[in-house]
């Protein structure tokens, strides 16, 4: 890795989560099943070091394992 933490925060779409079981009108959602694991979510907040936003941008940039 080049050790930028990243997560999968949503892993299951919200039509897929028990809480929503019973929630009329989700229907089926292939794209967010599709894209549910594959997105990433990378490190953003305001107090991020310019160095640190060009390590994680050039982690991203290369596409080596984050």
């Amino acid at each position: 890795t080049q050790g930028v933490p990243t997560a999968v925060h949503y892993p299951v779409p919200l039509n897929d989560q028990p809480a929503f079981a019973d929630t009329p009108g989700l229907g089926e959602t292939p794209v967010a099943r599709r894209l549910a694991g594959r997105v990433l979510s990378l490190p953003m907040h305001p107090y991020l070091e310019e160095a640190d936003l060009v390590r994680i941008a050039d982690a991203v940039a290369s596409g080596a394992g984050l």
